[in-house]
């Protein structure tokens, strides 16, 4: 994976940094201090899936038109997920996608997202990235929660001028079941 340096004027990268965020008890939701007094969403949607099968989350943005980049990491249980991938969802043309795997083996990945200089997401939802996790078929738990965090990469949301923008960001929770004869069929006959 390439990692790029963006300028100190706002953006993804960077060391960890307090942030004054707020999670809530399950340590899913955090929200950047609004410094346009404005609300923008970044959610990572909940899943069900089959044990020992590989799935796709996405990542979504209910956003106000004005966002160039942005940025966040990702925690998640290893016993429980295997990270595979990371993509961009479809219609994020001339996007950049940045994605550091270095820790994926302990669970955790970090994401940056770039428009093109000078463009911005359009307003309202839209699907940003592609997870694909694979779980394990031996998962100790009926449930796995993906976190955001700020580590690798620093949560953020910037402008196309480089401003700071206020976002709330959601984590996920994946939901385990064991396998059942249909899925295990159809897994069998596609591999």
């Amino acid at each position: 994976p390439v990692q790029r340096k963006v300028p100190r004027g706002g953006g993804p990268s960077g060391p960890p940094q307090s942030t004054g965020q707020g999670f809530n008890s399950a340590g899913a939701r955090a929200s950047l201090s609004p410094a346009d007094g404005q609300s923008r969403q970044i959610r990572v949607n909940d899943r069900r899936i089959d044990l020992g099968q590989r799935f796709v989350v996405l990542v979504t943005i209910d956003g106000l038109g004005d966002e160039n980049a942005v940025a966040f990491s990702l925690k998640f249980d290893s016993e429980s997920l295997s990270f595979v991938r990371a993509r961009l969802a479809d219609g994020m043309d001339g996007a950049i996608l940045l994605t550091n795997e270095k820790a994926s083996q302990d669970g955790q990945v970090g994401l940056a997202l770039a428009m093109p200089p000078g463009t911005t997401l359009p307003a309202g939802p839209k699907a940003l990235v592609e997870l694909e996790f694979a779980s394990m078929s031996s998962a100790p738990a009926a449930r796995s929660d993906i976190r955001v965090v700020d580590y690798p990469v620093r949560r953020d949301v910037v402008s196309a001028t480089a401003d700071r923008l206020g976002a709330s960001f959601a984590g996920a929770t994946i939901t385990l079941s064991p396998a059942t004869d249909a899925s295990l069929g159809g897994a069998l006959a596609q591999g």
